[in-house]
């Protein structure tokens, strides 16, 4: 397997690098190659380069011989590059394109060209963590392209009422602020028919509560299945006195919506990240105890 390592967003840390690309050299049993942009260690202000450098990366992770074109880390700078990126020549390459958090942007706008795009971690960022689900995963998901299995401890809110039955469809996962930042951009993802998986990291409970509402008000979950919300890490209030907790704003989303809604499924920051392809078919089934089972198809 050849790996094209790129950095579009925010300027890395060459230590968790070092770490995350000798976590994948474990996970990948069979040999490993793995490439650099030239604009990996660069920096420019809050940028890993400037908008050209990092062009010039991602075409030449597409044109490479490169199997799979893998994000280092997160952070901004994706939506800058979203109408100079030529997304044709992208998904004829055949290539997989792995990431998650800021580059939700190019995850959705790779799929929508017929690109296969999957939501999972970064080698800069959580694959140094280590995390045993997210291994698993990749190793499933990635190496093995076998369905992966798995339960988790969550909630499952129904739209009306009672228990809600086993939920199927197919998958569109992503940052909560980035599908927010992508609203009323022709890149905006279209929810209809799909499982909406959802993550954020560091936002009050109000905020997840306005990100959700500019959401609704632009159409994301009009015709969705379902959504799901993975970790939402350090999304806590300020003064909880004065607030909902986020779990509240979530269950309250889904009498909102109408929508069948699950919690805690394990994927987006600071923890476990299990791989979802964008438009491959999940399955979720509720069990005794708050457990619930799940199956990602690759």
């Amino acid at each position: 397997m050849k790996v094209a390592l790129v950095n579009p967003s925010s300027p890395l840390d060459q230590e968790r690098l070092e770490l995350g690309k000798t976590v994948l050299r474990e996970i990948c049993s069979q040999s490993l190659t793995i490439l650099e942009g030239k604009s990996m260690g660069k920096t420019c202000g809050y940028l890993a380069g400037n908008d050209e450098e990092r062009i010039d990366d991602l075409d030449w992770a597409f044109g490479s011989d490169a199997d799979i074109v893998w994000l280092a880390r997160g952070g901004f700078g994706t939506t800058r590059l979203l109408d100079r990126l030529n997304w044709s020549a992208y998904a004829a390459s055949n290539k997989r394109l792995i990431g998650f958090s800021d580059a939700t942007a190019l995850l959705t706008t790779f799929a929508a060209h017929g690109g296969a795009a999957i939501h999972g971690p970064m080698v800069a960022a959580d694959l140094s963590l280590r995390n045993e689900r997210t291994i698993e995963s990749l190793q499933k998901i990635l190496i093995k392209r076998e369905t992966d299995e798995f339960e988790f401890v969550g909630e499952m809110h129904s739209s009306v009422g009672g228990s809600e039955p086993t939920i199927t469809g197919e998958i569109l996962a992503g940052n909560l602020v980035l599908f927010s930042s992508l609203a009323g951009t022709k890149y905006f993802p279209q929810g209809k028919g799909q499982i909406i998986f959802l993550e954020e990291v560091n936002e009050e409970p109000y905020r997840i509560d306005r990100l959700l509402t500019q959401l609704i008000d632009s159409g994301l979950f009009e015709g969705a299945k379902a959504v799901v919300f993975g970790s939402m890490s350090g999304c806590v209030a300020e003064d909880p006195s004065r607030s909902f907790t986020t779990k509240e704003v979530q269950k309250e989303f889904s009498s909102r919506t109408k929508l069948p809604v699950v919690t805690d499924f394990p994927f987006g920051h600071e923890g476990a990240n299990t791989l979802l392809p964008l438009g491959g078919k999940v399955e979720l089934r509720p069990g005794p105890d708050g457990r619930i089972s799940a199956q990602v198809f690759c």
